[in-house]
Protein backbone atom coordinates (compact mmCIF):
# COMPACT_ATOMS: atom_id res chain seq x y z
CA UNK A 1 0.00 0.00 0.00
CA UNK A 2 1.33 3.43 -0.75
CA UNK A 3 1.40 5.91 1.76
CA UNK A 4 -0.15 8.73 0.10
CA UNK A 5 0.81 11.68 2.84
CA UNK A 6 4.54 10.42 2.10
CA UNK A 7 3.95 10.78 -1.62
CA UNK A 8 2.57 14.12 -1.20
CA UNK A 9 5.25 15.09 1.11
CA UNK A 10 7.95 14.49 -1.50
CA UNK A 11 7.60 17.09 -3.66
CA UNK A 12 6.56 20.75 -3.51
CA UNK A 13 3.74 21.83 -5.71
CA UNK A 14 0.53 23.36 -6.15
CA UNK A 15 -2.73 21.89 -5.44
CA UNK A 16 -4.56 23.84 -8.28
CA UNK A 17 -7.36 21.37 -9.38
CA UNK A 18 -9.98 18.93 -8.84
CA UNK A 19 -11.54 16.72 -11.49
CA UNK A 20 -13.90 14.65 -11.77
CA UNK A 21 -14.80 12.02 -14.80
CA UNK A 22 -18.37 12.19 -15.80
CA UNK A 23 -20.27 10.30 -18.21
CA UNK A 24 -22.72 13.33 -19.57
CA UNK A 25 -20.67 16.68 -19.88
CA UNK A 26 -23.46 18.88 -20.25
CA UNK A 27 -25.36 17.68 -17.50
CA UNK A 28 -22.23 18.07 -15.31
CA UNK A 29 -21.34 21.35 -16.34
CA UNK A 30 -24.78 22.68 -14.95
CA UNK A 31 -24.74 20.33 -11.84
CA UNK A 32 -21.53 21.12 -11.17
CA UNK A 33 -21.62 24.60 -11.89
CA UNK A 34 -24.16 25.12 -8.93
CA UNK A 35 -22.82 23.09 -6.48
CA UNK A 36 -19.13 24.49 -6.52
CA UNK A 37 -20.55 27.90 -7.73
CA UNK A 38 -18.28 27.82 -10.56
CA UNK A 39 -18.55 30.45 -13.53
CA UNK A 40 -18.47 29.75 -16.84
CA UNK A 41 -16.89 26.66 -18.75
CA UNK A 42 -14.64 26.40 -21.08
CA UNK A 43 -15.33 23.31 -23.18
CA UNK A 44 -13.64 21.66 -25.99
CA UNK A 45 -13.00 17.81 -27.11
CA UNK A 46 -9.75 16.12 -27.65
CA UNK A 47 -8.14 12.94 -28.95
CA UNK A 48 -4.69 12.65 -27.87
CA UNK A 49 -2.10 10.37 -27.82
CA UNK A 50 -1.25 9.00 -24.28
CA UNK A 51 1.21 6.57 -22.94
CA UNK A 52 -0.88 4.55 -20.72
CA UNK A 53 1.64 1.93 -18.50
CA UNK A 54 4.08 1.74 -21.29
CA UNK A 55 1.93 1.44 -24.09
CA UNK A 56 0.31 4.21 -26.53
CA UNK A 57 -3.19 4.87 -26.85
CA UNK A 58 -5.42 7.36 -27.96
CA UNK A 59 -7.78 8.64 -25.23
CA UNK A 60 -10.34 11.41 -26.86
CA UNK A 61 -12.35 12.99 -23.71
CA UNK A 62 -14.72 16.21 -23.90
CA UNK A 63 -13.48 18.44 -20.89
CA UNK A 64 -14.34 21.28 -19.51
CA UNK A 65 -12.60 23.62 -17.04
CA UNK A 66 -14.42 26.42 -14.58
CA UNK A 67 -13.29 28.19 -11.33
CA UNK A 68 -14.68 27.03 -7.62
CA UNK A 69 -12.96 29.87 -5.76
CA UNK A 70 -9.44 29.71 -6.47
CA UNK A 71 -9.74 25.89 -7.34
CA UNK A 72 -10.01 24.89 -11.06
CA UNK A 73 -12.55 22.11 -11.54
CA UNK A 74 -12.02 20.00 -14.43
CA UNK A 75 -14.55 17.75 -16.38
CA UNK A 76 -13.73 14.83 -18.35
CA UNK A 77 -16.27 12.59 -20.20
CA UNK A 78 -14.35 9.70 -22.28
CA UNK A 79 -15.32 9.33 -25.36
CA UNK A 80 -13.41 6.08 -25.89
CA UNK A 81 -12.23 3.12 -23.83
CA UNK A 82 -9.09 3.27 -23.24
CA UNK A 83 -6.92 5.37 -20.68
CA UNK A 84 -7.33 5.65 -16.88
CA UNK A 85 -10.09 7.83 -17.52
CA UNK A 86 -12.16 5.69 -19.27
CA UNK A 87 -11.01 2.89 -16.79
CA UNK A 88 -12.05 4.65 -13.98
CA UNK A 89 -15.51 5.68 -14.99
CA UNK A 90 -16.02 1.95 -16.14
CA UNK A 91 -14.65 0.85 -12.17
CA UNK A 92 -16.51 3.41 -10.57
CA UNK A 93 -18.95 5.15 -12.25
CA UNK A 94 -18.99 8.99 -12.45
CA UNK A 95 -16.91 10.90 -9.40
CA UNK A 96 -13.58 12.35 -8.60
CA UNK A 97 -10.94 11.50 -10.63
CA UNK A 98 -7.52 13.45 -9.99
CA UNK A 99 -6.13 16.08 -7.89
CA UNK A 100 -4.02 18.52 -10.27
CA UNK A 101 -0.96 19.65 -8.72
CA UNK A 102 1.74 21.85 -10.20
CA UNK A 103 5.22 21.20 -10.46
CA UNK A 104 8.38 22.74 -12.10
CA UNK A 105 10.10 19.39 -12.85
CA UNK A 106 8.11 16.50 -14.07
CA UNK A 107 10.57 13.86 -13.78
CA UNK A 108 11.90 15.12 -10.74
CA UNK A 109 8.52 15.27 -9.32
CA UNK A 110 7.68 11.68 -10.45
CA UNK A 111 11.17 10.02 -8.98
CA UNK A 112 10.49 12.13 -5.79
CA UNK A 113 7.00 10.37 -5.82
CA UNK A 114 7.78 7.29 -5.87
CA UNK A 115 4.52 5.89 -7.40
CA UNK A 116 4.60 4.57 -10.90
CA UNK A 117 2.75 7.06 -12.97
CA UNK A 118 -0.49 5.12 -14.93
CA UNK A 119 -0.80 7.54 -17.88
CA UNK A 120 1.27 10.74 -19.34
CA UNK A 121 1.63 13.19 -22.22
CA UNK A 122 3.65 16.14 -23.59
CA UNK A 123 1.40 18.58 -25.40
CA UNK A 124 4.50 20.69 -26.07
CA UNK A 125 5.79 22.52 -23.18
CA UNK A 126 2.96 21.13 -21.13
CA UNK A 127 4.21 18.00 -19.13
CA UNK A 128 1.38 15.39 -17.38
CA UNK A 129 1.95 12.20 -15.60
CA UNK A 130 -1.33 10.77 -13.67
CA UNK A 131 0.51 8.77 -10.10
CA UNK A 132 -1.02 5.46 -9.61
CA UNK A 133 -2.75 6.07 -6.40
CA UNK A 134 -6.42 4.99 -7.24
CA UNK A 135 -6.19 1.89 -5.24
CA UNK A 136 -4.66 4.01 -2.36
CA UNK A 137 -6.44 7.38 -2.64
CA UNK A 138 -9.33 6.74 -4.17
CA UNK A 139 -8.60 8.93 -6.69
CA UNK A 140 -5.05 9.76 -9.47
CA UNK A 141 -2.59 12.37 -8.42
CA UNK A 142 -2.08 14.54 -11.84
CA UNK A 143 1.32 16.01 -11.96
CA UNK A 144 1.59 18.67 -14.34
CA UNK A 145 4.68 20.99 -15.20
CA UNK A 146 3.32 23.90 -17.51
CA UNK A 147 6.75 26.19 -18.24
CA UNK A 148 4.75 28.16 -20.75
CA UNK A 149 1.63 28.80 -19.04
CA UNK A 150 -0.72 26.73 -21.90
CA UNK A 151 -3.23 25.12 -19.49
CA UNK A 152 -3.90 29.05 -18.41
CA UNK A 153 -4.83 29.70 -22.03
CA UNK A 154 -7.82 27.34 -21.13
CA UNK A 155 -8.89 29.17 -17.85
CA UNK A 156 -9.60 32.77 -18.90
CA UNK A 157 -11.00 33.57 -15.17
CA UNK A 158 -7.33 33.33 -13.80
CA UNK A 159 -4.96 35.95 -14.11
CA UNK A 160 -1.92 34.35 -14.57
CA UNK A 161 -0.39 30.84 -13.46
CA UNK A 162 -0.68 31.63 -9.54
CA UNK A 163 -3.25 33.62 -7.93
CA UNK A 164 -1.66 35.55 -4.62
Amino acid sequence: MTDVGAVLGRFEGELFQSAWVVDDLDAAKAAMGTALGCGAFVAFEMDPEWDVRGRTVNSPLACAFARSGNLQIELMQPLGTEGVVAEFLARFGPGPHHLGIRVDGLEAAVEAAGVPVAMSADFGSLRLAFLDTVDDLGLYLELLEDPEGMLWATAPWRDGPRLR
